[in-house]
């Protein structure tokens, strides 16, 4: 079973609340940047009102943004805790031959340094569903626009997502390290 599919099972009641987060946080970043182009457009649009308009858009995304992060932290915690709890019954359950053969102090040490490692990342997927919806939703602006800048810019997101995809494991950790 794989993160994400774990991930969707514990989150079944409230996957729309958090899908309508982050959708409305898209969508109060495309009306950001649709707001921006307005104001460059014709200067004379910059008054109190646009102003305004824009100053709640920034809380409204960050608002929304904040949330998804935070639940989605939470979710991801509230499952590592079910995977360890799984581990520890199955090696309750196991006689205590097998288990001296595998040496059960080693399990929990690996079981708890990669729940770990997921846990300090919890973060960094929140922030990458939110970005998936903010990409969706600035691209959908940007096809509103200019269909030619729509083909571009998802040609070159596309490009760049099948390069790191295809990208040789044997570069990740360097590329780790760098970073």
């Amino acid at each position: 079973m794989t993160f994400f599919r774990l991930l969707s099972e514990q989150a079944y009641g409230e996957r729309a609340r958090m899908l309508a987060m982050a959708s409305l946080g898209g969508v109060a970043s495309a009306l950001f940047f649709a707001t921006i182009n307005e104001m460059a457009a014709k200067p004379e649009a910059g008054d109190v009102p646009s102003l305004v308009k824009l100053g709640l858009l920034i809380l409204l995304y960050v608002t929304c943004t904040r949330h998804s992060t935070s639940w989605m932290a939470a979710q991801i915690e509230a499952i590592l805790h079910q995977i360890k709890l799984r581990v520890a019954q199955r090696i309750a359950r196991t006689d205590l031959e097998t288990l001296e053969q595998v040496r059960a102090a080693e399990i929990c040490d690996r079981i708890t340094e990669n729940t770990s490692f997921i846990s300090t990342r919890a973060g960094t997927i929140a922030s990458m569903l939110g970005a998936v919806f903010l990409v969706g939703f600035a691209l959908i602006y940007i096809a509103a626009l200019s269909a030619p800048a729509f083909v571009l810019v998802s040609v070159l997101c596309g490009s760049g997502a099948l390069i790191f995809l295809t990208l040789p494991r044997k570069f990740v950790p360097q590329f780790q390290k760098i970073a």
